[in-house]
């Protein structure tokens, strides 16, 4: 008789469900665990309740052993004294941060810290030597696309069109860019469902947020360069974003240093003269390269890292 596959849950809040960093970080990447890991481990959705009493209650019925893999939201709502009743029951307990600001960050009961983008891994690194008392280990866990993107189809469009999908406000979005740029809303899970009948009718999307501090921890993922990617698209983007340059280089042709209105507008010129050309295919093979690199297949694999860390 075969040895008993590893469970893995994936931990999430029914309240919090209408949230993106839910449906993708819990359900699809449980789906994708399945479709790549399933002969190997066997994962579950699994809801925490938000009472600490429950809470309390609810960890006494886990089975012993099982890795945990929390979203943000439970990493939140998860008492310490709970977190630490978990940590040892299980084989390991791992917190998804997403975007948090990791100054701010829950830690106690986390065996690894899941970063969703190199940003964010380099910057716990760093706090860590700097003793900022945060423990459990740091691994990359990329942000995946969302999963209804591999869905559907992409054939590209004759001309250049530019879209920005996402949160409105804070999407660095002035005046003088309206006329050029659509705007879908994709501030939540549905919304972005809605959006999405729509945006094979783009080929360009523009990616620069105004909410960026250089000087927070705030590290957030580069979400909406990985449905452009996902869109067989090209990007407008801000250099400083993290990990911009971790995934376009410094060479992408469509990136921007400032705010600056006339500088975006340059820029939106020159892609929208670039369209079709050579500087405009090899944007392209770049954005190919993103495509692959946060794959299910490649985001699979790092969840296979994580469980080995873990001697699952």
């Amino acid at each position: 008789m075969g040895r008993a596959r590893q469970k893995v849950w994936f931990v999430y809040r029914q309240a919090r469900l209408h949230r993106g960093s839910v449906v993708m970080r819990a359900h699809q990447l449980c789906e994708v665990a399945r479709a790549h890991l399933g002969e190997t481990y066997d994962f579950a959705l699994l809801r925490m309740p938000s009472n600490p009493a429950l809470q309390r209650l609810w960890v006494a019925a886990r089975p012993k052993g099982g890795v945990y893999f929390v979203t943000k939201a439970c990493t939140r709502a998860l008492k310490p004294g709970n977190a630490l009743r978990l940590q040892a029951k299980a084989d390991g307990v791992c917190f998804d941060h997403v975007d948090s600001d990791l100054r701010a960050i829950r830690t106690v009961g986390a065996d690894v810290h899941l970063c969703c983008s190199y940003g964010q891994l380099r910057a716990l690194e760093r706090l860590q030597r700097a003793g900022a008392g945060l423990p459990g280990k740091p691994m990359l866990l990329l942000h995946n696309a969302d999963a209804r993107l591999y869905r559907q189809s992409f054939p590209g469009v004759a001309e250049f069109r530019t879209v920005y999908c996402g949160t409105e406000r804070v999407g660095h979005l002035p005046p003088e860019l309206r006329p050029r740029i659509d705007v879908l809303d994709a501030s939540d899970a549905l919304k972005f469902g809605a959006a999405l009948a729509r945006l094979p009718d783009y080929n360009f999307h523009y990616c620069v947020r105004s909410d960026d501090d250089p000087d927070d921890e705030l590290h957030k993922p580069f979400t909406k360069g990985f449905t452009a990617a996902s869109c067989r698209s090209n990007v407008l983007a801000h250099r400083d974003t993290t990990d911009v340059l971790d995934f376009l280089g410094e060479d992408y042709p469509w990136l921007v240093g400032s705010l600056d209105t006339e500088e975006v507008l340059g820029t939106l010129d020159r892609a929208a003269a670039d369209f079709g050309g050579p500087v405009w295919r090899r944007g392209l093979a770049r954005m190919e390269d993103v495509a692959e690199r946060i794959s299910p297949r490649a985001i699979a694999a790092q969840i296979a890292t994580i469980l080995k860390e873990l001697g699952a």
